[in-house]
C-alpha cells in the first residue's frame, strides 16, 4: 500500500515483529514510546529487525493539562490520544524505520530507474560505493530518518484498514486519524522551544 514501487524495497521480504515491553528502568534523559532495533541498516537489511512499544511509558493524559486546544477539542484528545498512539508508533516503527533500502550503483556503473510516484517522471538514483544514509545527509540524517518514518506512519493512518489490526471500530476510524494529525500539529509547537536560535540547530531528532 505505500506509493513507491517494488524496487525500492528490500529483496526480501522480512517479516515485521512488534512486542509490547513494560519499562522497568529507561537509562536516559527522556523514554521514547517505541523503537526500531538494531539502528544498522546493514544488519536489518540482511538480518530482520524488531519494534517494540513501550506499553507503560505512555504518560496520562488529562484534558485539563493540554495546551493549543479547546475545551471540546482537549476531551477527544484525552480520550482517544493514548490508543491512537499505538497505532501511529506501530505504523512509524514497523514500517517507517523498517522499510525501503539503500540502493547502491551497479558494478557496471549504472544507476538505478525509477518513476517519481508523484509526477510519473523517470529519474536515476542510487548511493555510491562507500557512501551511507549519514554520509550522504550528515548533521540531518538522524532528523530526516524520523520524518521519513513519521511519513509513512501517517500515510498509513489514513487507510481504515490499518485500523482494524488494532481492534479500531470503522465508526472511530476519522475521530483517531484527526486525534493523530492534531497531535502532530500541536507536538511541533510545544517542540520550539529545543530550537536553539543562537546556532540555528535543534536539539532532539524528533522535533
Amino acid at each position: 500500500m505505500l506509493p513507491w514501487p517494488k524496487e525500492m524495497e528490500k529483496e526480501k521480504f522480512l517479516a515485521p515483529d512488534f512486542t509490547t515491553l513494560e519499562v522497568i528502568c529507561f537509562a536516559a534523559n527522556g523514554c521514547p514510546l517505541g523503537i526500531n532495533i538494531p539502528n544498522y541498516d546493514d544488519i536489518r537489511e540482511t538480518e530482520g529487525f524488531k519494534n517494540v512499544y513501550l506499553g507503560n511509558a505512555m504518560p496520562t493524559i488529562k484534558a485539563t493539562n493540554i495546551q493549543f486546544a479547546t475545551a471540546e477539542q482537549a476531551e477527544v484528545l484525552s480520550e482517544l490520544t493514548a490508543s491512537t498512539y499505538v497505532v501511529h508508533v506501530a505504523c512509524h516503527e514497523l514500517l517507517g524505520h523498517g522499510t525501503g533500502k539503500l540502493i547502491y550503483r551497479d558494478a557496471d556503473g549504472k544507476a538505478s530507474k525509477f518513476t517519481d510516484p508523484i509526477s510519473g517522471e523517470e529519474f536515476e538514483s542510487c548511493y555510491e560505493s562507500g557512501d551511507t544514509w549519514n554520509s550522504r545527509f550528515g548533521a540531518i540524517s538522524a532528523s530526516y530518518e524520523e520524518c521519513r518514518a513519521d511519513t509513512v506512519g501517517y500515510f498509513l493512518c489514513t487507510l481504515q484498514e490499518v485500523y482494524s489490526l488494532f481492534g479500531v471500530q470503522d465508526a472511530d476510524v476519522d475521530k483517531m486519524l484527526w486525534c493523530n494529525v492534531m497531535n502532530q500539529l500541536r507536538k511541533g509547537i510545544v517542540g520550539l522551544p529545543l530550537y536553539n536560535a543562537d546556532i540555528k540547530k535543534w536539539g532532539q531528532a524528533h522535533t
